[in-house]
């Protein structure tokens, strides 16, 4: 389903493009550039940013929009006086643009201004990203195609017809809790920095620590130990009266939505939606959690689509997202709340895990092991070593073992442990 851009007036289309400049891109300013008459340059809207250039938008209330149109727009803008030296040009029309020789203009286009990011919202795009916007589309379409367009999180069926019972929340988040807990060895606490303040969290507190709307996004190198931590923050918040929905931003791809994802991350543990569920914790007082685990192993051009529909469907559930990613991930509004990153052990901390996996000895042995994850790989290994067996052992049955796993060739092993 599709929104009718197409009758929204000129004005419209440009106040539009404003407010997702606004809410979409999280431009700390956005304004309508020039009036009637004026040489605007080959810009209709500007964007300011904190921590990066300006970007530039043309909005282009089109019937129609070819590859011509692109061309022209963007001509009008890099062979003008480029205003305020945008990093970034982005080309807003009403129309369809999904023509072949209009994306085919359009990697032509990036290819010829490298030095320029240029993207293209047209009505599909436009639909998709305002479909997580209710007050959006109800400010620009109406109330009624608000209520017909942007999907509803009540369930379809009515309380009597299948509605979760309040006892199914309590099976749900057990059986959510065991599941998780499946292999999942003990958390060893490491220390959580609050970005901008000189604050610090304990890994065992962070459960504890989150409040309704206090979005967290937990950052930091791979195998620092984010999935782990996020793990055990949902079986803590399972135990402690909030309803934790689990699930992997890996799973996201082209032409899926925010919610299928939620519904296959239910299902193992329940019979009921997602939606039912949420009611039922509505008629219990029971906060809503969304924990989104490795944001960036979602592919990266879905990432922004992604974002802005968890955000759009957490503020509609009133919802508390915990996201983990290993750099920052920009988040609408909606969702900006604290970031915690976990950083690589100190001396404390790895005897503490080399301890918690069973490592007999603590010497220079482990020095060649870093993160979270590959200290505790080296501590299970060194068990199975030879009595004897030195740090150049323990170090190649780390490779070999990791080289095994990822199905490498002997060949590779022998060439890289020579």
């Amino acid at each position: 389903m599709l929104l009718n851009t197409g009758d929204l007036s000129w004005e419209a289309v440009e106040h539009l493009v404003v407010a997702l400049a606004r809410e979409v891109d999280q431009a700390r300013e956005a304004r309508l550039y020039g009036r009637r008459g004026q040489d605007q340059q080959g810009i209709d809207v500007v964007a300011f940013f904190d921590a990066k250039p300006a970007s530039v938008y043309q909005a282009k209330r089109y019937a129609t929009f070819t590859a011509a149109n692109l061309r022209s727009a963007v001509k009008a803008y890099t062979e003008g006086r480029r205003p305020f030296s945008a990093g970034r040009l982005v080309v807003v029309t009403t129309a369809d643009a999904s023509d072949t020789k209009v994306l085919t203009e359009l990697a032509k286009l990036r290819e010829q201004h490298r030095d320029l990011e240029i993207e293209l919202w047209d009505q599909q795009q436009l639909s998709g990203i305002l479909r997580e916007l209710p007050d959006l589309v109800c400010r620009f379409f109406g109330e009624a195609t608000a209520e017909v367009f942007c999907r509803s999180l009540r369930p379809a069926v009515g309380a009597g017809d299948g509605c979760a019972a309040d006892s199914t929340l309590g099976e749900y988040r057990a059986e959510l809790a065991d599941y998780l807990a499946s292999g999942l060895h003990e958390l060893v606490p490491a220390w959580l920095k609050l970005e901008g303040s000189e604050e610090v969290v304990s890994s065992a507190d962070l459960a504890s620590w989150l409040r309704v709307g206090r979005h967290v996004q937990l950052t930091g190198p791979s195998g620092a130990g984010k999935s782990h931590t996020l793990a055990h923050v949902a079986i803590d918040l399972a135990h402690s009266g909030w309803l934790p929905l689990f699930v992997h931003a890996g799973t996201y791809g082209k032409g899926r939505h925010f919610e299928e994802l939620l519904e296959e991350a239910v299902k193992p543990f329940t019979s009921h939606s997602a939606g039912e569920l949420i009611a039922a914790a509505r008629r219990q007082e029971w906060p809503v959690v969304v924990v989104l685990d490795a944001i960036n192993e979602c592919p990266e051009p879905l990432r922004k689509q992604l974002v802005q529909q968890v955000s759009g469907w957490c503020r509609r559930a009133e919802a508390t997202l915990v996201g983990s990613s290993q750099e920052s991930v920009s988040m609408p509004s909606a969702l900006i709340g604290v970031q915690l990153s976990i950083a690589t052990p100190n001396v404390d901390e790895r005897v503490a895990l080399l301890q918690s996996y069973g490592a007999q000895r603590i010497d220079e042995g482990y020095e060649a092991f870093v993160t979270a994850f590959e200290l505790s790989l080296a501590a299970q290994l060194a068990n199975q070593l030879p009595v004897g067996t030195g740090r150049g052992g323990l170090l190649d049955a780390f490779i070999r073992d990791r080289l095994r796993a990822a199905e490498a060739p002997p060949a590779v092993v022998r060439q890289i442990l020579r």
